[in-house]
């Protein structure tokens, strides 16, 4: 007896599509364990047309947490309905001096466990600012303070994770050439630990709790979670590229 046609499907039984930082999770794996692909072909829910342009294409894509989708642009960030595109809620952090809002940039944002954090630089001719805000899922400020500030200093947009508690990211030092990786608690936006290294503006950054993983101009360096040194290589001109971190 030759047996018919079987389907098999394989699913989670309580799926979590969120997505909540650019690569997923602070170890930049691209990858959630927990998701189904959806079945048949992909149709248009709806579209979303906002005031001015999204970076929906760079490197900060649209992120997903407890049926909402963050976005963002240069002065704004926008909670929207998963379901209906309707806004929850729209944040625009105020430049340090009045009537100066367009020289504010929005750049990296993360969603985890409920919490948005994003960076922003203030740049004009004579003076940096840098900061580092959270938001709570309504909108609301979440730490005391609404937001951690750097004077005359830059952020990188290439380097922002959120792990175990810490947030962390990377501001410029005095010169061109020196790079401050730094690391903040989550739930209160208190400074951490400081790991300054003067080869330049890191590449990627990849953390996973116990571990956070640097590289900076062809040099890979492991640190622990306080952002002491643990070990380097120096891999000369070869690139340097690497994907997912863990602790083994």
């Amino acid at each position: 007896v030759r047996p018919g046609a079987v389907t098999v499907t394989a699913a989670h039984a309580q799926p979590d599509h969120d997505w909540g930082q650019s690569g997923f999770d602070g170890s930049g794996s691209s990858s959630n364990p927990l998701t189904n692909a959806p079945p048949g072909p992909l149709e248009a829910t709806w579209e979303y047309q906002p005031n001015a342009g999204l970076d929906l294409y760079g490197r900060h894509p649209p992120l997903v947490e407890n049926g909402n989708v963050f976005v963002h642009n240069n002065t704004n960030i926008t909670a929207l309905d998963i379901e209906t595109s309707a806004e929850a809620w729209d944040f625009g952090p105020e430049a340090p001096y009045e009537n100066d809002q367009d020289s504010v940039k929005i750049g990296s944002h993360a969603v985890v466990d409920g919490t948005v954090y994003f960076t922003m630089t203030y740049r004009n001719n004579t003076l940096d600012t840098s900061r580092v805000y959270a938001l709570t899922s309504s909108g609301g400020f979440e730490w005391d303070e609404p937001y951690v500030e750097f004077e005359d200093r830059t952020l990188n947009d290439d380097v922002f994770a959120v792990d175990s508690g810490t947030v962390v990211f990377e501001v410029s030092g005095k010169s061109s050439t020196e790079w401050n990786l730094t690391a903040i608690d989550s739930t209160t936006g208190a400074v951490e630990s400081i790991y300054g290294q003067s080869d330049g503006s890191s590449t990627t950054v990849r953390t996973s709790g116990s571990y956070v993983v640097q590289e900076a101009n062809s040099t890979l360096r492991t640190l622990d979670g306080s952002l002491a040194p643990v070990s380097s290589r120096d891999f000369g001109t070869d690139d340097v590229q690497f994907a997912a971190i863990d602790d083994t």
